[in-house]
Order: C-alpha cells, then sequence, then structure tokens
C-alpha cells in the first residue's frame, strides 16, 4: 500500500467516525430551513440533499492523488484534508421557474452565513457566466453554486456544534437539473470512451429543449395564477352577493343614508320584493346596486313611484300598495330600466307576487 493509499484510509476512516453524524444533522437544518422560507415566500420548489459517501470521497480523493498540484492537500491532518472538499454536505434547489432562481439567492443570503475562508458573498458563482462553459455553444450547464454556514442566531441547542461546517448549494430550475445531471452521467461517468456525435448532438438537443420548457412552464404558471386570481375573485363577487334581506337593506342605509333626496327612508319595508327583483337581474351584489341605482335615476323612480300610487289611487285599487319612502322606489327604479327582462323572468311568477304586480301596474299604466 501506497503512502497516498494510506493517507486516504486514514481521511476516510476519521470521515466516518467524526464526520458524517455531523454532516448528517447539517444538511437536515439545511433542507428544513430552505423548505420552511421557500414555502413562506410562495416559491415553487423542491430542495434535495446528502453528505457525500464514503465511496465518492475516496474516488475524489484518488483523483486529488494523481494531480501534482492537489497533492499538498494531503499533508496535514485528516481534519485538514477535508476541510479542503466543499461538497462534502450539499443540498439542491430545483426551482419550477428559471426566473426564481435568483430570488432563491436572496432568500439564502438572508437566512445562512458565509463559511469561514470563503469570500463574502457566499462563494456564488453563476456557472453558466463562467468563460468555459459561455464560449461552448453546446454547454446547457445552468445553476448557481454558493458556499452557506449555519447562521450566528442558530447556532444553538442540537445545532451549535454546526459553526465550521459548510454546505454547497446548487441553484437550479427543474429541467436545467435534468440536463446537468444527464450531461454529467453520460459526459463524465462515461465507462466506454468518447461519446458519439449522435449522442452529443442528442445532449446538445435536450439542452436546447430545456431551455424552451423553462419558457413554457413560466408561461404556464403565470396562466394558472391568472386563472386562480378570477376564480378567486369571482367567489370573493359571490360571497359577497345579497341573498339575505336584512344584509340588504343594512346596506342600503349605510350606502344611500337615512335620507333619499332629502326624504326619509324605511330601507327594511319592501326589501323582500327588491331582493327578489335584484337576484332575477344579476344585481344582488354591492357593486351592481352602486351602479345600477344612481342619484339620478332615484329621482326619476320617485317620480314615477308617485305617479302609480296616484294612477292606483284614481282607479279605487288598494294593492298593491306602492311607497316612494321604501324598497319600493328601487323596485320601480329597476322596472324602468329592464321592464322587458324582468317581464321575461317572472313570466311564470304567480301575478299576487308583490313584485309582478307593481310590474304589471307599471306596464298598465305605461302601455
Amino acid at each position: 500500500m501506497s503512502g497516498f493509499d494510506e493517507k486516504i484510509g486514514e481521511v476516510i476512516d476519521f470521515f466516518e467516525s467524526k464526520e458524517i453524524d455531523r454532516l448528517g444533522k447539517l444538511v437536515r437544518f439545511v433542507t428544513a430551513k430552505l423548505e420552511q422560507e421557500l414555502s413562506q415566500k410562495g416559491i415553487l420548489a423542491r430542495v434535495s440533499s446528502r453528505v457525500k459517501s464514503s465511496q465518492s470521497l475516496r474516488g475524489k480523493l484518488i483523483k486529488w492523488s494523481k494531480d501534482a498540484e492537489k497533492k499538498r492537500k494531503f499533508e496535514g491532518s485528516p481534519e485538514v484534508v477535508l476541510s479542503g472538499v466543499s461538497d462534502l454536505a450539499a443540498a439542491r434547489i430545483m426551482t419550477y421557474t428559471e426566473q426564481d432562481r435568483e430570488a432563491v439567492v436572496g432568500i439564502i443570503k438572508s437566512i445562512f452565513s458565509t463559511p469561514q475562508g470563503y469570500s463574502v458573498d457566499f462563494d456564488l458563482e453563476r456557472k453558466e457566466e463562467h468563460i468555459r462553459i459561455r464560449n461552448n455553444p453546446r454547454n446547457h450547464y445552468r445553476a448557481t453554486h454558493m458556499m452557506v454556514s449555519v447562521h450566528e442566531n442558530d447556532l444553538q441547542g442540537d445545532f451549535a456544534n454546526l459553526k465550521f461546517d459548510k454546505c454547497e448549494l446548487q441553484i437550479t430550475s427543474l429541467l436545467a437539473h435534468v440536463w446537468n445531471e444527464i450531461e454529467h452521467d453520460t459526459v463524465y461517468k462515461s465507462l466506454s470512451g468518447e461519446l458519439s456525435e449522435a449522442e452529443r448532438d442528442a445532449i446538445d438537443s435536450l439542452g436546447h429543449l430545456t431551455k424552451t420548457g423553462d419558457n413554457i412552464i413560466q408561461s404556464l404558471l403565470h396562466s394558472r395564477e391568472i386563472r386562480e386570481r378570477q376564480e378567486r375573485l369571482n367567489y370573493d363577487i359571490e360571497s359577497d352577493k345579497f341573498y339575505d334581506e336584512f344584509n340588504l337593506s343594512q346596506f342600503l342605509e349605510s350606502h344611500f343614508g337615512p335620507k333619499i333626496n332629502n326624504v326619509p327612508m324605511d330601507y327594511y319595508s319592501g326589501v323582500s320584493e327588491l331582493l327578489s327583483v335584484l337576484v332575477a337581474l344579476g344585481w344582488n351584489h354591492p357593486n351592481e346596486v352602486s351602479i345600477h341605482f344612481s342619484p339620478y335615476s332615484l329621482i326619476n323612480a320617485r317620480n314615477e313611484t308617485m305617479a302609480l300610487a296616484r294612477f292606483l289611487n284614481k282607479n279605487n285599487r288598494t294593492r298593491p300598495s306602492i311607497s316612494a319612502c321604501t324598497c319600493d322606489l328601487f323596485v320601480v327604479a329597476a322596472i324602468i330600466k329592464k321592464k322587458i327582462e324582468l317581464q321575461n323572468k317572472f313570466s311564470d311568477t304567480h301575478r299576487n307576487k308583490r313584485e309582478v304586480a307593481i310590474l304589471s301596474v307599471f306596464a298598465e299604466k305605461n302601455g
């Protein structure tokens, strides 16, 4: 066994006995913290995390031992060697949309700290901006990499011993993640030599498709947001409609005041007939009442209501009784605007219903 093999064995032993359990706690904390914040901010995303396996760590260290520059990492203790491995603990945040990547970065900066020994900006790197990727039109890798540690406010209780640990974060869209994984497993883990041109073309085509797919997902979520907003609006409108006489009377009193055209009003008399008319016309919502019963229309309705009362009196008829100081005023205002529609709506309703009787008198008087 070579000196490097022996050193690698020592590092693995130290990792398994001293590091794995604590790093497992770290990734669980990081995952829970991220999922909580993403949910609170309404960002659609999935979080996965892991602690590097001993087998994977061994493979990395073997590669180091074959690199002249990285061999120097083995000069320290196992703890020092492991401190140079940035991805012992790692988490991946996969957003539904590409545009949410920056929002996630902002969240991460607000809930974590930069680990000791890293740049103050979390060692943030947008990989697609790297010259190696930017100058290769077939490299579609898209991800933001960051290094984080537990914020000092969270270093308490069970998490007090995580102060010097670090976790690598990768933020990417779900579709970009698909390409990243397939490309990595195909190109870097290939055991059968160089890829064929057909394989490279397929990977390139998949990269373009994922970018198109990101746009489609964004459009889909936007359309869903519009639909849900309209559904909420419709629900709010429906829930605000008048189906109760008392609520309608209270609204009329608060909206129009105790007097209309300087005449005291009784909003609790004739309200049943008014509600029937409003429901028939689809005007039984506060907004509809406000729109259709303007001060001008109520002046005309008062004149017409008094004229109907005189018409009935002239013909020695006591029914229906009509008063411009009650909700009859609104019934008549609605009839003036929508006589034909109300006649159609009430065509199968018995004439002894008071609102129908008022409609009939109006039609009789006005021809």
